[in-house]
């Protein structure tokens, strides 16, 4: 998934990764105010309210700006809303949006596995998105051991709660509805750039490619 990429991308381009996912996460299992707020949303599949996330992103913007001259944003913006805003605050050089089959990213998202254990954060995939007509072939992310159970570093493995087809397509329609007016909106500003997955890590020396160039 883009979490996969976006993490080797930063190692390989020695840049900081800042996933709103994750910040959301820390927040709800830290159960603070917003953390409650943002559970409400998060387990129905609905996107966090704008004023919530882009506070935390914000917060995470300025620390990183002042260590660094660049970042990797994943997962922000999600609406023509957010960008107009971080377009104020931070304005993106390179926007890139990673395009799959709605059947190929159901499939890999139901099949998707986290370690339980705190503040490992390893993730894989068991899941097989498949089709030789048009050259789909996304092979499982397992555990070296190749048990589908267990984390490398011991731990079992677990889902997400929003892991679950209802939910799934739930965030597509919402995706459709408020995240895909982005594609016109960062196309306009001359940022955007489209990237194919097909063959799943395979194809992530393209994707570098596509990133690294001026």
């Amino acid at each position: 998934g883009k979490g996969t990429y976006s993490a080797i991308l930063a190692k390989d381009l020695d840049l900081p990764l800042i996933t709103i996912g994750d910040l959301v996460r820390r927040e709800i299992q830290s159960k603070t105010p917003v953390g409650l707020q943002m559970k409400t949303h998060s387990s129905k599949g609905t996107l966090v309210p704008d004023d919530l996330i882009f506070n935390l992103i914000q917060k995470k913007l300025d620390k990183v700006e002042k260590e660094n001259s660049g970042y990797i944003l994943d997962g922000f913006p999600r609406n023509v809303a957010q960008a107009e805003k971080l377009q104020e605050i931070s304005p993106p050089t390179k926007v890139v949006n990673l395009e799959m089959r709605e059947i190929d990213l159901v499939t890999k998202l139901l099949g998707r596995r986290i370690c339980t254990k705190k503040g490992c954060g390893n993730s894989y995939n068991v899941a097989h998105a498949f089709d030789p007509n048009i050259g789909v072939d996304m092979p499982p992310l397992l555990p070296k051991s190749g048990d589908h159970h267990l984390c490398d570093c011991g731990a079992k493995l677990g889902k997400r709660d929003d892991d679950v087809e209802d939910v799934i397509r739930n965030r597509l329609e919402v995706y459709k509805q408020e995240t895909f007016p982005l594609v016109e909106h960062f196309k306009t500003l001359n940022l955007l750039h489209i990237f194919e997955i097909k063959k799943g890590l395979a194809d992530f020396p393209k994707l570098l490619q596509i990133v690294a160039e001026e």
